[in-house]
């Protein structure tokens, strides 16, 4: 018989399957009832279609625009929750610091430098000074999660993107916010220690800069 057919079609789906489409499709719709955000794509109200691929990549670098979009009245860190966003480790005091720093209809274009480029943290210093691009707001790393899947970080090569914006001391220690890609930790921000500059770049890690911010 096909699936299509059945009068139980998920019987043979795992429940883990099943909340982690939920909460995608929460998070695309910004619905934080469960059964309202199903109802809108059952009802034909939000449809489900394959992602649009507003990226491109040239020479060891992923090019990607953004647009604050957080109204003012909100801190960031609401601003992932009801987004279904998961902040990881110091990542949510990290954002309730930055409370008061909200923008709005800013355009950011993204450079996101690959290990291809660049093989430690300083080469991949130097190849931004040179551009020139500069460091990012911490926001970048809220718009790129909300925009970009797991799946289509995944398309670029990458698991875990690095904002490099100027690190902020939680807890005595100088930290960053990250993107990170995995299916144990969907649609998660994470936060990494102060990059050195002899650290190494691992294969699948990107490091995103700043290439211009426009209001809009």
């Amino acid at each position: 018989m096909n699936n299509m057919n059945k009068p139980f079609a998920i019987a043979d789906v795992y429940p883990g399957v099943l909340n982690a489409l939920v909460k995608k499709i929460m998070r695309q719709t910004g619905v934080n009832d469960a059964n309202e955000a199903v109802r809108l794509v059952t009802s034909g109200e939000w449809l489900v279609k394959k992602p649009k691929r507003e990226w491109r990549e040239a020479d060891g670098v992923i090019y990607l625009e953004v647009t604050s979009s957080n109204p003012g009245y909100q801190g960031w860190s609401e601003w992932c929750r009801r987004r279904s966003i998961g902040l990881h480790a110091e990542a949510r005091s990290i954002l309730t610091l930055l409370e008061s720093q909200v923008t709005q209809e800013i355009e950011y274009k993204v450079a996101i430098i690959k290990r291809q480029r660049s093989v430690t943290i300083s080469q991949v210093r130097t190849v931004a000074n040179f551009c020139p691009w500069t460091p990012p707001p911490v926001e970048m790393a809220c718009l790129i999660r909300e925009k970009f899947s797991d799946w289509e970080i995944n398309a670029m090569g990458l698991s875990l993107i690095n904002i490099m914006h100027k690190p902020i001391v939680s807890g005595g220690i100088p930290l960053t916010l990250s993107v990170y890609s995995n299916n144990e930790y969907e649609n998660y921000i994470w936060t990494q220690p102060e990059l050195n500059d002899a650290d190494p770049v691992e294969q699948g890690v990107g490091y995103a800069y700043l290439v211009s911010a426009t209001p809009v």
